[in-house]
């Protein structure tokens, strides 16, 4: 029930978040764009801040002595809210071009997320029998069906002609590598909070909030700096990002200090966003408006599958260590060198936009 439940909320994100930066690709242009998608993207850190605070209340209170299951109802006040407004406050916006859902598509992106997380979330714990690699196989295969089925599909999912301009897939490729670092960082370092340092759900969900402000400050105030700066600001901040979590683990590890590594996690939340704020806002800069519906989507999807995919996996990876400690710093580790591609990912979008702007010229 739990999990066809999720299912039911994930299919509803699903129908409002690509709509969010779709209405900001095409409604802005831009210096405006930059500050929409900063504020966009200091909503994002604020939100999953907040779930952590207020969910880690609601735990701990055990309302009605269902221990976490009411964090689930935080949604419900929130949606009404949302609703009662909306109306009024969206812009709105009519075409004449028609649109038709291509199943067969969305039929064979389902079945290759699937075939491709299902294995590294129960594999671990089965061994990693024949069948986990084997299906692993066929959501590789799967996805490249895909990619091939949708370059010549009518009414794509993806309308792939959107990646043609250069420096959009690798800018696309280390916005997705940054998001899944980023969520593998926040459960491993939640978990190891409070089943190894013995914090409270709401200590833990206060422990990141200054990640949040570190994150939402360099969101609103990057597309006031100057151009140069915020062209560096994508390779620069990975590195910034995994420096930050770096030292909290090897800080956490050596002294286990309570809440000395606060400063540090500022700090790797203001990598976090250097390395996705400027860079998706040079991505959509790129593509032109009858775009802005597959940007969204692959800059929606494409995160999350990736955020799945890192918790299935380098999850995996912290529950087999010996200690929380050691799965920790694995985590880690690992994440440094996804790290360093999404680095050079993103040098190698910042390049062919340049290149692109020198031939235009």
């Amino acid at each position: 029930m739990l999990v066809l439940a999720r299912i039911a909320q994930a299919v509803g994100a699903a129908m409002l978040m690509p709509q969010v930066f779709s209405l900001i690709h095409r409604h802005w242009e831009g210096a405006e764009r930059r500050t929409a998608i900063g504020v966009y993207s200091m909503v994002l850190a604020l939100g999953v801040v907040l779930g952590q605070l207020i969910g880690g209340l609601v735990a701990g209170v055990d309302l009605f002595g269902l221990s976490w299951r009411p964090v689930f109802l935080i949604n419900v006040p929130i949606g009404v809210i949302v609703l009662s407004i909306a109306s009024r406050v969206l812009l709105s916006s009519r075409t004449d071009e028609y649109a038709r859902l291509d199943l067969a598509g969305v039929a064979l992106l389902t079945a290759a997320m699937t075939a491709l997380t299902l294995p590294l979330i129960f594999g671990q714990d089965h061994g990693w029998p024949a069948w986990a690699w084997i299906v692993l196989a066929c959501g590789a295969v799967l996805s490249g069906v895909f990619v091939r089925y949708e370059s010549t599909a009518r009414h794509p999912v993806f309308d792939l002609s959107a990646l043609k301009r250069k420096g959009v897939k690798p800018g696309l490729a280390a916005c997705c590598i940054v998001m899944g670092c980023y969520t593998v960082f926040v459960l491993t370092l939640t978990l190891h909070l409070q089943s190894e340092l013995g914090y409270t759900p709401l200590q833990a969900g206060l422990a990141f909030v200054p990640y949040a402000l570190g994150f939402g400050a360099l969101s609103l105030s990057w597309n006031h700096c100057p151009q140069r700066l915020r062209r560096a600001m994508p390779i620069v901040g990975p590195l910034v990002f995994v420096a930050g979590v770096t030292l909290v683990v090897l800080l956490i590890r050596d002294h286990g200090h309570p809440w000395a590594f606060l400063p540090l996690l500022l700090f790797a939340g203001a990598g976090h966003a250097a390395a996705y704020s400027p860079l998706i806002a040079q991505v959509t800069s790129l593509v032109e408006p009858r775009f802005a519906s597959a940007i969204s989507a692959m800059n929606s999807t494409g995160p999350v599958l990736a955020e799945v995919i890192g918790v299935a996996g380098l999850g995996s990876v912290y529950f087999a260590a010996s200690s929380s400690a050691d799965g920790l710093l694995l985590v880690v580790a690992a994440v440094a060198a996804l790290l360093v591609i999404a680095t050079t990912c993103a040098a190698l979008a910042t390049l062919d936009r340049a290149g692109s702007a020198d031939t235009s010229r």
